[in-house]
């Protein structure tokens, strides 16, 4: 199950949810730009940067990589629907951190 590890304290917690709020929707403009190759280039450096800091649990964050280079090779091949097939894995994975994160009361 994908667990987002994080710091202490509930001003964190919300941080990573923040960030992770944007980290998507960074993710789903991705997706629907992938034909404006130049702009996507340089948006596939910032999503790198914001799953980097997202600090998912170490299986998750290796696969979230993977699938992020993934999907620039594709794209950098020209086979965006292999692009964004990968950028889907990428999303339904972030998703399940999402829902699998512990709701402290």
């Amino acid at each position: 199950m994908p667990v987002l590890t994080g710091g202490a304290g509930p001003d964190s917690e919300s941080n990573l949810d923040d960030l992770g709020i944007r980290t998507t929707r960074r993710l789903r403009l991705l997706m629907q730009m992938l034909e404006a190759k130049s702009f996507a280039h340089a948006e596939f450096d910032r999503l790198r940067v914001s799953l980097d800091s997202l600090r998912l649990a170490g299986g998750e964050s290796s696969f979230a990589a993977s699938r992020l280079s993934q999907a620039r090779r594709y794209l950098r091949s020209n086979e965006l629907g292999a692009a964004r097939y990968e950028l889907q894995l990428l999303h339904d994975c972030l998703r399940s951190a999402e829902t699998a994160m512990p709701v402290q009361t």
